[in-house]
């Protein structure tokens, strides 16, 4: 007698295995849903909703984990997680449609992300990096001239890319951000223009690396589209109403101290945790303060103010960042703990960067931001050949 563990095998694979027995293909859809575990986080939950949930999916043989206020039956609220089958789940959306307290309302959301499962298609977004600096630590001083970035534009259009992240300031560790106002200007309104005149169908979206709301205004006003601010609107307090303005996304980072000095023995607590409550925090205050929840994308700030522990223990736990249910975006491309790992300068860490990029594409990241353009699109291209569920 021989046992092989199958766990984490994706429903191709599952069908075949039940092949293996013997069973019919009426029978594999009957067990799909019953092999199949779901978690649902919902927030804002009431202590009565709470324990309804609770013992329901109890006694269909999930579970769900809810705030020790409800075992007590105090009222307040509270996010709860559910976990069970997709069998499990059906039966508890028919039960919490006859129940009161809001059930109905939770049965309706639950139901509509089991109805889409199978819809679903994820495509991670690629964003193409322009870095229009003198001193960025892989690519600096590539692009000073107007024909080279216009070069590097048109191989990215050609690529296929539809986001572009425009830098004029290097934020790698010890830099001193040290440029004027006026010239960071100067560098990125030409490659707006050039962006501009070449998006014949007006398809690309510009994101503008910048902490500074003078700059960020004046580019939106030009023609971007989406503010990536390392600061996460902490450096600059007006950066929120220039947001707000032109209804813009911002892509909010973490960073613990400034470029200058983050890399100098960074310490936390618990890293996630403090990421989780940064973001918590910041994204309250911009929705408060007027900026649509869905022009928020979060940022961890891997290698910003992170050690290589730090940045592994990001990346192996990046789907809990998804509990504001905001995109996420991860820019690792060539960075320094990629060398830590492999031993290797920032010229020979592309491999480095390919095998996170196709971890995070397995963990559904958003957006991937890159220095390595056709690479990427290539490695995309079989990930999407593979990672279809279609059973032959």
């Amino acid at each position: 007698m021989n046992i092989v563990d199958f766990n984490n095998i994706n429903l191709s694979e599952s069908f075949f295995l039940f092949k293996k027995v013997g069973i019919s293909s009426e029978a594999y859809k009957i067990l799909t849903d019953k092999i199949n575990l779901k978690i649902f986080y919902v927030d804002n939950v009431s202590s009565k909703l709470a324990n309804i949930v609770k013992q329901s999916i109890l006694s269909l043989g999930g579970d769900a984990a809810v705030n020790r206020d409800v075992a007590i039956y105090k009222e307040s609220n509270h996010p709860i997680v559910i976990f069970g089958t997709i069998k499990q789940i059906k039966l508890l959306i028919e039960k919490l449609k006859l129940q009161p307290f809001k059930a109905k309302n939770l049965a309706s959301g639950l139901e509509k992300f089991i109805n889409q499962e199978n819809s679903k298609i994820y495509s991670p977004k690629m964003v193409g990096i322009l870095n229009i600096t003198e001193d960025s630590f892989f690519d600096g001083g590539k692009y000073k001239t107007l024909k080279n970035i216009e070069s590097r534009i048109n191989f990215m259009l050609e690529n296929g890319i539809k986001y572009i992240d425009i830098g004029a300031i290097s934020s790698r560790p010890h830099s001193l951000q040290n440029l004027s106002e006026k010239d960071e200007i100067d560098r990125l309104l030409p490659a707006i223009d050039i962006i501009k005149k070449l998006d014949k169908h007006n398809e690309i979206n510009i994101s503008i690396d910048t902490f500074r709301s003078n700059v960020a205004d004046i580019c939106l006003s030009q023609g971007a589209n989406i503010i990536n601010d390392i600061y996460g609107t902490n450096f600059d307090k007006e950066m929120p109403k220039i947001l707000k303005k032109h209804n813009a996304k911002i892509i909010i980072m973490h960073m613990k101290g400034t470029p200058f000095n983050m890399q100098e023995s960074p310490v936390y607590e618990n890293v996630i945790l403090e990421i989780l409550d940064f973001f918590e925090k910041k994204i309250n205050f911009l929705v408060n303060f007027g900026i649509k929840k869905e022009n928020i994308i979060l940022d961890p700030g891997i290698g910003f103010g992170k050690n290589l522990n730090h940045n592994l223990e990001i990346l192996k736990n990046i789907n809990v960042f998804k509990i504001f249910n905001l995109p996420i975006f991860i820019g690792h491309s060539r960075k320094s703990f990629i060398g830590e790992i492999l031993n290797k300068e920032v010229n020979f860490r592309l491999s480095g960067t390919m095998a996170l990029s196709m971890y995070l594409f397995m963990k559904k990241v958003d957006f991937i931001r890159v220095h390595d353009i056709k690479e990427h699109i290539d490695l995309l291209k079989i990930f999407k050949s593979l990672s279809s569920e279609t059973i032959l």
